[in-house]
C-alpha cells in the first residue's frame, strides 16, 4: 500500500508540473503579441544605429578632405569622376574595381587602400566609412555602370560643378582630357556651414531610396562615381538625387565639417550648393 501511495503522489507531481495544450497556447500568444508590440521598436532602433554610423562615416570622410585642404595649399581634392574628367592621381577616392583598375599612373596603382582621403585619415579610415549601412543593392549600380568604369560601389559623392567657361565653380579640384587642372580652394568658399561638401546619393531606384522628385520624372539615375552634379554650368537642374533611405532624409557634410541629415529638396537648392554663393 505505501508503495502505491507513493507511484500515486509521483503521477500526481507530474501531472502539476507539466503545462496543458491550451496552456502552451496561450503562453504562445503571449510571447506572440510583445513581439508584434517590441520588433517595431528593435527595427527604429537598428535604423538609427545605421544612421548614426552614417553620418560618421561622412564625418570622418569630410574630415579626410579638410586634411588633405591643410597639406596641399589650402586646395581641394580631385573630384573622381567617371568617364568626364577621370581618372587622376589627384581623385579623393580610387573607386575603380577590377577589371577596371586604370594603368599605373607614376608608378601609382590606383587601388582603393591607395585613396588619397583613406590614406589620410590613417588608421581611421577603412573602406567600411565608403559605404552606408543602408545601403546594401547594388543591382542598379551594376546595371547602370559608364563604360569602361565599372560600379562605384560606395555611398557618398563630393559636391563637383561642372566647369563653366573655363571657370571651376567646386568643390572639387577638375583637370580636364588635355591635361590642364582648375584648382578649387577653400577659400573661395562663402559661408562654409551652409554650404553641402558631400552628399549621399540615391543608389538604387527603389522607394525607400528614391526621392518623390526622381520618381515623378521616371529617373534611372544611381551614383556612378565619386562626383556628385547637381545641376549643370548653365544652372540647369540634373538627377544627382540625394538618397531618402534615413526616414526621408539622406546624411550630407557640410564644407566646414559638421554633419546632418537633411530632406532630399535641400539638395536642389542652388543655395547650399554653389559654394561661391
Amino acid at each position: 500500500m505505501k508503495q502505491n501511495h507513493r507511484f500515486s503522489s509521483r503521477l500526481t507531481e507530474r501531472r502539476i508540473a507539466g503545462f496543458t495544450l491550451i496552456e502552451l497556447l496561450v503562453v504562445i500568444a503571449i510571447i506572440a503579441i510583445l513581439a508584434a508590440l517590441l520588433l517595431p521598436a528593435l527595427a527604429r532602433a537598428r535604423q538609427k544605429a545605421n544612421q548614426i554610423t552614417c553620418l560618421n562615416n561622412v564625418k570622418q570622410l569630410a574630415l579626410g578632405m579638410l586634411l588633405y585642404i591643410g597639406d596641399n595649399n589650402d586646395t581641394y581634392a580631385g573630384a573622381a569622376s567617371a568617364n568626364t574628367y577621370g581618372p587622376h592621381l589627384e581623385d579623393w577616392i580610387y573607386w575603380r574595381m577590377p577589371p577596371n583598375v586604370p594603368p599605373p599612373i607614376n608608378g601609382v596603382t590606383m587601388t582603393l587602400d591607395k585613396s588619397p582621403l583613406l590614406q589620410l585619415l590613417g588608421s581611421l579610415g577603412s573602406t567600411n566609412i565608403l559605404r552606408c549601412p543602408m545601403d546594401r543593392d547594388d543591382t542598379y549600380r551594376v546595371a547602370y555602370a559608364q563604360a569602361g568604369d565599372g560600379p562605384y560601389y560606395f555611398s557618398y559623392e563630393f559636391t563637383s560643378w561642372d566647369l563653366n567657361n573655363g571657370v571651376n565653380q567646386g568643390f572639387t579640384t577638375i583637370i580636364d582630357a588635355s591635361g590642364n587642372a582648375y584648382r578649387f580652394k577653400s577659400a573661395q568658399v562663402v559661408n562654409p556651414a551652409n554650404k553641402i561638401l558631400i552628399a549621399e546619393p540615391t543608389a538604387a531606384l527603389t522607394p525607400n531610396d528614391e526621392p518623390a522628385g526622381q520618381l515623378a520624372l521616371g529617373s534611372t539615375w544611381v551614383v556612378q562615381c565619386g562626383r556628385w552634379e547637381p545641376y549643370n554650368s548653365a544652372g540647369t537642374a540634373l538627377n544627382n538625387f540625394m538618397t531618402v533611405r534615413h526616414n526621408l532624409k539622406g546624411d550630407v557634410a557640410y564644407a566646414d565639417g559638421h554633419v546632418t541629415s537633411v530632406p532630399w529638396t535641400i539638395a536642389t537648392n542652388v543655395l547650399y550648393l554653389k559654394p561661391g554663393l
